[in-house]
């Protein structure tokens, strides 16, 4: 498998113009969304309100990995976001 299999062009987000980390965890669910690679947007907001320790990965502050194990994408998929400013955690 390669990385295409999973990332489209229209879900990677240079410059992702956020403040908080919640803001840019927001904007690339819009984009999963809007890509059609969710077709249930709501049902993925839901999953995501949880808030599992297991679902955000911080690499010493400068890379956050979120991700979330649901069953409203029917394989793998990646939206991928790059914030030159940085992000607060909140």
């Amino acid at each position: 498998m390669k990385l295409a299999d999973f990332l489209s062009p229209s879900r990677a987000v240079v410059p992702l113009s956020c403040a908080t980390l919640s803001d840019a965890r927001e904007e690339l669910l819009e984009r999963l969304a809007s890509s059609g690679a969710i077709p249930d947007i709501e049902r993925l907001r839901g999953r995501v309100a949880e808030e599992r320790g297991e679902d955000m990965v911080a690499f010493a502050d400068h890379a956050f990995l979120v991700h979330y194990r649901t069953d409203t994408a029917s394989r793998l998929q990646v939206a991928l976001g790059v914030c030159p400013a940085g992000l607060a955690r909140e």
